[in-house]
């Protein structure tokens, strides 16, 4: 998933999301070889 699929999971901005990264909320995201962000089932806890 990349980061504006699982913000609409989480019912969260991307904005928000990405400012959660920046202060340490949320760390160690894998990137693919574009750099974009990618997540898994397994890395959102609900």
């Amino acid at each position: 998933m990349n980061i504006a699929e699982v913000s609409k999971k989480l019912e969260v901005s991307s904005y928000t999301f990405r400012y959660y990264e920046k202060i340490g909320l949320i760390k160690d995201v894998q990137r693919d070889e574009r750099g974009n962000r990618v997540f898994f089932d397994k890395d959102i806890k609900m």
